[in-house]
């Protein structure tokens, strides 16, 4: 199942602790801003730890990119939030720099499910890869950004970091794209797309 808001919603409406319909309508529209952006991420295999082919096997990890690194996101999010205040948008900005810095810094591509296709040079991948993460921290990393520092708040925070990255773990789907090797087998280029 790829990237979907509608599935990550309710875990963010959980890890969040709303309960109320104008907090719970809130955070779905921030999921959406969330899912929305986390498609725009770019699987490059050239990055990191590289991929690499051996025959059809296709080994490393790559980066998943975030061009803006969550520059765009900030204001999107202080729009789902209704932030209209300067400091409410601005700490909206620092969540979204944050989670961009932290994708950035941490996502990569799973490619045990991806092929290079045998006796072509170069070799298309085929297949799709999955997303995964080099460290963790990411709820801490937006705790700080929004300024959160009494226990709860950070709670929530950790929450929502742990409800992001599972659902990318779980659904986010790495598309080849224009992935290749050389037919022999080598460093894979080309750019993939997320869903």
């Amino acid at each position: 199942m790829p990237i979907n808001p509608a599935v990550l919603a309710p875990d963010i409406v959980e890890a969040a602790g709303s309960t109320d319909p104008l907090g719970i309508a809130g955070w779905t529209a921030i999921s959406g801003v969330i899912a929305t952006w986390l498609k725009t991420g770019v699987p490059t295999p050239t990055l990191g730890t590289p991929l690499v082919a051996a025959g059809a096997v296709v080994s490393g990890e790559g980066k998943i990119v975030y061009g803006d690194g969550g520059a765009s996101l900030g204001p999107l999010l202080a729009a789902a939030s209704a932030s209209v205040d300067a400091a409410g948008i601005a700490a909206w900005a620092a969540v979204g720099l944050a989670l961009g810095g932290w994708m950035n810094g941490n996502a990569i591509i799973n490619p045990s499910t991806l092929i290079a296709v045998p006796g072509v040079n170069p070799a298309p991948l085929s297949g799709f890869g999955k997303v995964a993460f080099k460290g963790t921290g990411l709820g801490q990393a937006l705790a700080s950004a929004a300024g959160s520092t009494d226990d709860p708040g950070i709670e929530r925070w950790a929450a929502i970091g742990d409800a992001v990255t599972a659902h990318m773990t779980e659904n986010a789907v790495v598309n080849v794209g224009a992935m290749q090797a050389p037919g022999p087998g080598g460093p894979v280029t080309g750019l993939g797309t997320l869903a």
